[in-house]
């Protein structure tokens, strides 16, 4: 009975060891599994650190891309503006020179224009002048003729030629 006893109790004491042996291998197994699991989480983590940092980057150069754009359209409407303008001001200012040269075109028509009336107005007078002359001839001639006065006489008196005066009145 005490063999059977002993036995027994050798028999507990390796059951408890085993059983001790199985709860740390568990253990073990656990901090293992737990191990294994926070390097796969801090993987996971660092590779989702990797990709935020990627996806900034990459944020970061499509705003400085879009800015660079931006700028050159903003460059370029500038520069369409400027040549806008001076355009504006080369037309404005040919159809000044334009304007300026129609005035003056006007200008000297108008003084041709003045210039040829006053001819006419010369050549009215002269003629006017001419025939009052040839009238005033007649006249004088007629009053002669009536007096009895030789013609040629009077005729050259009028134009104070004395020569002619004396070479008539001989004849």
């Amino acid at each position: 009975e005490a063999v059977a006893r002993k036995h027994k109790e050798l028999q507990d004491a390796r059951k408890k060891e085993a059983d001790a042996l199985i709860r740390k291998q568990k253990e073990i197994e656990a901090a293992a599994a737990k191990k294994i699991a926070d390097e796969e989480m801090t993987a996971k983590k660092a590779a989702e650190a990797v990709a935020r940092e990627a996806a900034k980057k990459i944020a970061q150069k499509e705003k400085a891309r879009r800015k660079a754009e931006a700028e050159i359209v903003r460059k370029q409407k500038q520069i369409d503006a400027k040549e806008a303008k001076k355009a504006a001001k080369e037309e404005k200012k040919r159809m000044a020179a334009e304007a300026a040269a129609r005035k003056q075109a006007r200008i000297e028509a108008e003084q041709a224009m003045v210039e040829a009336l006053k001819e006419e107005a010369k050549l009215k007078a002269a003629a006017a002048a001419r025939k009052r002359a040839q009238l005033e001839a007649e006249e004088a001639e007629a009053a002669a003729a009536e007096k009895g006065l030789n013609v040629a006489v009077v005729a050259a008196a009028r134009q104070h030629n004395h020569v002619e005066v004396a070479q008539a009145m001989k004849a």
